[in-house]
């Protein structure tokens, strides 16, 4: 799950915008339950490489901070092993790339990229909609 605020243009080119990302993973083998969480606070520049039409690719790049979060879950451990969950906060960056289609109310947002914060590099693919508010 992710959100994005666009903070306006640094030149006309160039714009600024922060991201909330959250994502949970879990598995599961016999008895045992292993789950990682990561929220990350992102702030990225983006480049716009055509402005004035209805089709706006774009690259991005910037840095974040992450909370991660991994637990491990085996009942029948209990009494063997310590408690193996564990957390922290990392910095990271990620970069990517994107397009919006249209103008309007209501403009549709594509993007994909990379993002590395130590405790899980991950690749995504995002879809949403943007509602500008000017």
């Amino acid at each position: 799950m992710s959100a994005a605020a666009d903070l306006g243009k640094l030149t006309p080119d160039l714009g600024l915008e922060v991201n909330a990302d959250f994502w949970s993973k879990s598995e599961g083998v016999l008895d045992e339950d292993w789950t990682w969480t990561n929220l990350g606070f992102l702030a990225n520049v983006r480049y716009m490489f055509v402005t004035g039409s209805s089709f706006h690719p774009f690259a991005f790049g910037g840095l974040g901070l992450h909370y991660w979060k991994a637990s491990w879950d085996c009942p029948q451990c209990q009494g063997y092993l310590v408690d193996l969950s564990t957390d922290g906060i990392e910095f990271g960056f990620n970069f990517g790339a994107g397009a919006e289609f249209g103008k309007g109310n209501m403009i549709p947002v594509v993007r994909a990229g990379f993002n590395s914060n130590g405790g899980a590099d991950y690749i995504f693919v995002q879809g949403g909609l943007k509602f500008p508010m000017d």
